[in-house]
């Protein structure tokens, strides 16, 4: 004779079943949240240092400065007859170009030190900028700093 199943056992496998696939599924949400949220991180930390990066590559040469505060910095150097560094909105500014987007508010602040590590006042007494950025974009937030000394120049 034979057995066959019921309908109470069917279901019975059936409750199982998704119960065990509810339970794998949140693993494997949580490895793509992770892996999205790693991936965004990535993405902004790349652009916020190429961005930094180029800011104390070009800071590092100045030789007067126009105009300093803690959210911009105008100075001139070796190549272009200006440059300036400012935020508007959530942009990073380079001169009128866009050098870096999704900033936090604020998220750009420049701080003056003199030789000896004090911070400076007049523009005259400078010898290093400390650049700070914070991107912020979806869940991610990201902070970055980088000084830049000035080359010495000749009164």
């Amino acid at each position: 004779m034979r057995k066959a199943h019921t309908l109470v056992e069917s279901i019975m496998v059936i409750v199982l079943v998704g119960i065990i696939s509810f339970v794998f599924s949140l693993y494997i949400q949580e490895g793509f949240n992770s892996w999205q949220f790693l991936s965004g991180q990535k993405s902004i930390s790349l652009s916020a240092r190429a961005a930094l990066n180029r800011m104390v590559r070009e800071i590092k040469k100045a030789e007067t400065i126009s105009f300093m505060n803690d959210g911009e910095f105008v100075f001139e150097g070796v190549g272009p007859p200006q440059i300036s560094y400012s935020q508007n909105g959530t942009d990073l500014m380079r001169d009128d170009d866009v050098l870096l987007a999704n900033l936090a508010p604020g998220g750009l602040s420049f701080s003056y030190r003199d030789a000896n590590g004090a911070p400076a006042l007049n523009p005259d007494d400078v010898r290093v900028v400390v650049c700070r950025l914070t991107v912020v974009k979806d869940d991610n937030k990201f902070v970055i700093e980088s000084s830049a000394a000035l080359r010495m120049r000749m009164l």
